[in-house]
């Protein structure tokens, strides 16, 4: 019973057997005969199925029920109701007007069931050939499977010892590798060693090199204060504005030797090439620099170069009435080159042949010879002798 009453056990085939309407029949039964429960909902189930059902026989066998379960669940007028129905239906059934129909429903019944009867004992038989098939196949699969695998094994166990092999005799190189190393190691701390005494020893060099400039440069600014001509102060001054330029490339070095910051070394050469010469008269000063690829063994001539320009330009330049000097220098890529250009806002005196006089000067020796060093093309504009082009090739 326990087994009958639970629900989704129920399976239901309403053209063989209608279960669901007979769970709902126990169902009610138990509520009002042993749980004692008037208003059973499987009771509406119930005559839900009644009225729903087509079969005379499972319309009569329902309402009798109906009848029986309405009678003690203390509902008379039901009962009553549901017991003229079924003595309606049995004297339709005694008459005889339904009972061939009947027959050919009940004969028409046993054939579907037997014919499912069938075609579900063919499907079991078809399943059980697929199933033996399924597991023939399944079988010989796991045969081949069985072989591969016990073929892999054996070469698994092969390579497995010739793996402990190679890893012992990698073991032993490794232990040599690591006896390596730390000669290695050993040879590296040395080198170490020696490099740190060199770049040590360097910077005192650098430093003493910086020492003895600035030690020439006031023996030099001594010698000029002493001196009362004219011509004497004016070479001292040159020479003086000489060591300065290599001072402040030597300050630049000190401070990064790899690259030297370009603007602040050409702003510092020029602020001091103007303040030693421009006592008496207001230089304005342009500079504008771009990342540009210049050697650090070119920075020695081109600082030479511009202090000559400088020089030459607050020297000789005579700039508009009212106006100060204007000094204009850039540093730019052009293609692979590096282009540096000067000018300033001056103009030469017509009484005095500039470019003539300078042509056999030290300054303009000076400036012919280090072009050369740099392996650059210098150009003038005509008119204007104090605007230079510098074109210094790429890897100068």
């Amino acid at each position: 019973l326990r087994q009958l009453v639970h629900r989704p056990g129920v399976r239901n085939d309403p053209e063989t057997y209608d279960y669901l309407v007979h769970y709902y029949l126990a169902q009610a039964r138990l509520d009002v005969f042993y749980r004692r429960r008037p208003t059973a909902p499987y009771l509406d189930s119930l005559r839900r199925s009644y009225r729903t059902a087509a079969n005379p026989l499972d319309r009569l066998y329902y309402v009798q029920d109906l009848a029986r379960l309405s009678a003690a669940a203390g509902q008379p007028a039901d009962a009553y109701a549901y017991l003229r129905q079924a003595t309606q239906l049995g004297d339709s059934l005694a008459d005889g007007g339904d009972v061939a129909q009947l027959r050919r429903t009940l004969l028409q019944t046993e054939e579907r069931a037997a014919r499912r009867q069938r075609t579900d004992e063919a499907a079991r038989q078809a399943l059980r050939t697929r199933s033996l098939w399924g597991l023939s196949i399944g079988l010989a699969i796991i045969s081949l499977l069985s072989f591969y695998l016990a073929r892999q094994a054996r070469r698994a166990q092969r390579q497995a010892r010739l793996l402990a092999a190679m890893n012992h005799e990698l073991g032993t190189a490794n232990q040599e590798l690591a006896a390596a190393s730390q000669a290695v190691a050993g040879v590296n701390q040395q080198l170490d060693q020696k490099v740190a005494q060199v770049e040590l020893l360097n910077k005192e060099i650098q430093h003493r090199v910086k020492n003895n400039l600035h030690m020439v440069f006031s023996l030099l600014h001594m010698q000029e204060r002493r001196s009362d001509n004219e011509e004497v102060i004016e070479q001292l001054q040159a020479a003086r504005l000489r060591v300065e330029s290599i001072a402040a490339l030597q300050t630049q070095l000190l401070r990064n030797p790899d690259v030297p910051d370009l603007t602040a070394f050409l702003k510092q050469l020029i602020s001091a090439v103007v303040g030693c010469l421009a006592t008496d008269r207001p230089v304005v000063t342009h500079l504008a620099t771009e990342a540009v690829d210049l050697p650090v063994n070119s920075y020695f001539a081109l600082s030479l170069l511009l202090n000559e320009w400088v020089t030459n330009t607050i020297k000789y330049a005579e700039p508009p009435a009212d106006h100060a000097i204007e000094v204009n220098v850039s540093v730019k890529p052009q293609g692979p080159d590096v282009l540096v250009e000067y000018f300033d806002n001056g103009r030469v005196p017509a009484a005095t042949p500039v470019p003539e006089a300078e042509a056999a000067g030290l300054g303009t020796q000076i400036i012919a010879l280090l072009s050369q060093q740099l392996g650059a093309e210098l150009t003038t504009r005509p008119g204007q002798p104090y605007h230079y082009e510098l074109r210094i090739p790429h890897g100068a």
